[in-house]
């Protein structure tokens, strides 16, 4: 009787583990966001530097944006940032949801952006921000890309993004 329970018990241990890898494989959308978003539940400081397009009359121009953006454990990021360019200083808040690709966690965000007016009022929204990450140091820090500005051709922004988990 011993013998025939342990191969029942062994038996039910083996399909529990099946089915537990045929429920969530490695490369499941749901598990790899889940995954990424556990990495990048943080707050970073960031910098984008590079050129874009913010005035239509003076072309692609040097920009820079710094601030601050949390990330949350569904991997939706808000933060706070002031960007300066030939039209001078413009504080914005941004909004977004990351959508990660794959297992090293790259992945792309589309931020909703206001102007982030005195008193945390949000103004006029902006052109929406689209950025293309990647997540290195176990999530310790993002490099990105933002590839659009309503810039097409020559237009294209030529910007590169750095977050750095902050050690509040």
């Amino acid at each position: 009787m011993a013998l025939h329970l342990t191969r029942f018990v062994f038996g039910a241990a083996v399909l529990a583990v099946a089915t537990a890898s045929v429920a969530a494989p490695p490369n499941d959308p749901a598990s790899i966001q889940s995954h990424c978003s556990h990495k990048t539940n943080r707050t970073y400081g960031f910098i984008c530097q590079g050129f874009a397009l913010v005035n239509p009359n003076v072309g692609l121009e040097p920009i820079t944006q710094v601030g601050t953006v949390t990330g949350s454990p569904t991997g939706f990021f808000e933060g706070y940032g002031t960007i300066s360019a030939s039209i001078g200083s413009l504080r914005q808040h941004l909004r977004g949801q990351a959508v990660f690709q794959d297992q090293t966690c790259f992945g792309h965000i589309q931020y909703r952006v206001w102007i982030a007016l005195p008193g945390g009022v949000d103004g006029p929204e902006l052109p929406r921000l689209d950025i293309d990450f990647s997540t290195v140091d176990g999530g310790r820090e993002i490099l990105g890309s933002p590839n659009n500005f309503g810039g097409l051709g020559a237009d294209v922004p030529r910007v590169t993004c750095r977050l750095v988990e902050t050690k509040n």
